[in-house]
């Protein structure tokens, strides 16, 4: 189950790996249009809503959809902005590390893995 960044309440996808299918929502902000062979499309929004609808209230509809691409433009710049502060701190701490301490720990600990995997195989 993956649940909407937006909305915790909001499913986009769920995926059932035994049955190779996946159910997801294809709408904006992530459209996906399926090309490989196999794959279908359910179109809920065909099957549940009746012709007409959204030229009998396109008006309203545009508002929304004026209002909603805003929030997203909004919600993007945000995530822009965290994603360069975050590199800010990367930076920070790569230039604060020793990574020749770093590489002695992981061959370290490479080697005590190493260690348990062969006691693991000889008690078999």
């Amino acid at each position: 189950m993956f649940h909407c960044g937006f909305d915790l309440n909001s499913l986009d996808m769920l995926i059932f790996p035994k049955l190779g299918t996946a159910i997801f929502d294809s709408t904006a902000p992530h459209e996906y249009f399926p090309e490989r062979d196999g794959d279908e499309i359910l179109d809920m929004y065909e099957l549940a809503i009746a012709p007409g609808t959204d030229e009998a209230h396109a008006a309203e509809i545009a508002g929304i959809e004026a209002r909603y691409s805003a929030k997203m433009k909004e919600a993007t710049s945000y995530l822009a902005e965290a994603e360069a502060i975050d590199s800010q701190i990367k930076a920070y701490y790569v230039a604060a590390t020793d990574f020749s301490v770093v590489e002695k720990i992981q061959l370290q600990l490479e080697s005590e893995l190493d260690g348990l995997i062969g006691s693991i195989q000889f008690l078999k």
